[in-house]
């Protein structure tokens, strides 16, 4: 959780754990090259821009195959000086709750057993390791292997580990829809930089006798302490609220209450809160300062006397979990592209889009269906980008007739999920305003109620004209 010296007692300790927690692993989960989709746990090598790194995930039973109904992906970061493997077997309450809701979990691996947090001090930064690209194009692999919504991509961690979640919450906005951080604020450094490209709803844990990160900020001057770990500079939780307020766009004072008393342990919780009602595309701020609590993950006893007391009053697995399940990521605009974004049952891959005509395709079908993805509770419309060969109605080829009214196709929004039609429209020749430029056509639909489903834009083709679809705006 925090680095020392090589001969430390807490080098020793964590050398311990990490030895049993590799005697758990069977044949069966030693490390492999690649991933493959099924239940279990696996420890996996990956070749990337930073280098081989490693990773383990947790794969529920649960977990579904089918398009219609996607898996959440959560990223579960470890602290100083640990390992993805320490911390799954650390947080063991998580796999019940992941086989409950079909969370896909992973627990990458930092190098030097640190991560690039944005303190400038760990060995990844100063070695100028790219944490935040590494984890780029890890769950661009893990999209790879299984059916992920990518409105439900989080990322939790502590200490170390939850400092880094910040950092990627201000510089990989456009991939997570929520973080969650265990004692440990934004890097200081971060603090002016942090500018995420949309909202992501941020929960945080702060220990308020925290022994190792001074809930105040700046460094740590406990005279028993300050030798520990890494060094550097910290936000105070409140630098940490207000960053996070201006980044989402939020508005007015944060609602502060009480958790309830579970356990008399000289602990007590308070919750301050901006919700989606205060911030922009519905993100919300929970931050839970924790009095009488140390260094340490709640409810769990820390290894060491010197990270002070746990709170029984709260458990950060629970609280992580139930937040990022109700916070998905709102994209303003979605732009899907034919060719890149959908299936195809007819058609070919044209210049732009996708296209079927008389004469190369003359099977009527879908030219594109899917892509099966939440858009989120606030979308109202979906524009049909497509164009035609001839919109007249005029003699064609070999002094045939074409009708102007003639349907050629039906566009329509599918909830998958729930096997609704939630708009659809039949587009006839005479609908296009000329031949051979692309035209908007708007249907509206209410995406209220169906955050969680499987949702379809549909193009159905006559195979009777021309026509290429280059993609849809859903709004």
């Amino acid at each position: 959780m925090f680095k020392y010296s090589k001969k430390s007692t807490i080098f020793l300790a964590m050398s311990a754990l990490l030895i049993i927690a590799f005697q758990n692993f069977t044949a069966s989960t030693l490390p492999s090259k690649d991933l493959v989709a099924k239940a279990g746990i696996q420890k996996i090598f990956l070749q990337t821009s930073q280098g081989v790194r490693t990773f383990s995930i947790y794969v529920p039973s649960t977990f579904s195959k089918n398009t219609a109904l996607k898996n959440p992906l959560l990223l579960a970061f470890h602290g100083g000086e640990g390992t993805g493997e320490n911390l799954m077997d650390q947080l063991g309450s998580l796999k019940v709750l992941a086989e409950k809701s079909r969370i896909i979990v992973v627990y990458p691996d930092g190098l030097h057993k640190n991560w690039a947090d944005g303190r400038g001090v760990t060995e990844p930064d100063v070695k100028g390791i790219n944490d935040v690209q590494f984890v780029r194009e890890l769950v661009a692999y893990i999209k790879t292997k299984f059916i992920i919504s990518q409105s439900q991509i989080y990322a939790m961690g502590m200490s170390n580990g939850g400092i880094f979640s910040h950092r990627l919450a201000c510089e990989a906005s456009d991939i997570f829809a929520a973080i969650g951080s265990d004692v440990g604020p934004m890097a200081l450094n971060l603090r002016d930089i942090c500018k995420a490209s949309s909202p992501v709803s941020v929960v945080a844990i702060q220990g308020l006798d925290d022994p190792l990160i001074p809930y105040v900020g700046g460094e740590n001057t406990n005279p028993l302490t300050k030798n520990l770990g890494d060094g550097g500079s910290f936000s105070s939780w409140n630098q940490t609220l207000t960053t996070w307020k201006a980044n989402n766009g939020c508005l007015g004072e944060p609602q502060t209450s009480y958790l309830p008393i579970k356990v008399q342990d000289g602990t007590a919780v308070q919750k301050w809160r901006y919700d989606y009602t205060q911030c922009r595309q519905n993100a919300e701020i929970d931050y839970y300062l924790v009095k009488g609590m140390g260094h340490v993950w709640p409810p769990g006893a820390p290894p060491l006397k010197l990270q002070g007391n746990t709170s029984g009053n709260i458990d950060a697995t629970q609280v992580f979990v139930d937040f990022f399940l109700n916070h998905k990521k709102v994209f303003p605009e979605i732009v899907l592209q034919s060719e890149v974004n959908f299936f195809h049952q007819v058609g070919y891959l044209d210049k732009l889009g996708w296209s079927t005509n008389k004469v190369r395709d003359t099977r009527t079908g879908y030219l594109n269906y899917g892509p099966y993805m939440d858009v989120g509770r606030n979308k109202s419309q979906a524009l049909f980008y497509m164009m035609i060969d001839n919109h007249l109605g005029v003699l064609g080829a070999r002094n045939i007739v074409i009708p102007s009214n003639e349907v050629v196709a039906v566009i329509d929004i599918y909830d998958a999920t729930r096997g609704e039609v939630l708009a659809i429209q039949q587009i006839k020749r005479r609908d296009f305003k000329s031949s051979m430029n692309y035209q908007a056509f708007v249907l509206p639909f209410s995406s209220a109620g169906r955050e969680s489903n499987a949702i379809e834009f549909r193009v159905y083709s006559y195979a009777n004209a021309y026509l290429n679809v280059d993609g849809v705006i859903v709004k």
